[in-house]
């Protein structure tokens, strides 16, 4: 059976699993590994739809971002 792709309203607050995985620029599979480890909450919605907040997509991209060190002058 093929699958119907899904289209959320642009200015709706919700994200699918492909549209986070494109924004971050990874897998969709990383994605899903994400939400099963808890890093990027997620809401089930049926029995195969999941969908992210916006915002818990940016909380989760700040929470990881990296600062350079200082390194030390020789």
């Amino acid at each position: 059976m093929a699958r119907t792709p899904v289209s959320l309203p642009p200015e709706s607050p919700l994200m699918t699993i492909r549209d986070a995985a494109s924004s971050l620029g990874i897998s969709k599979q990383r994605v899903e590994t994400l939400i099963e480890d808890g890093s990027i909450p997620a809401f089930k919605h049926g029995i195969r739809s999941v969908r992210i907040l916006k915002s818990d997509l940016a909380l989760y991209l700040e929470s990881s971002r990296v600062t350079p060190k200082a390194r030390a002058r020789k």
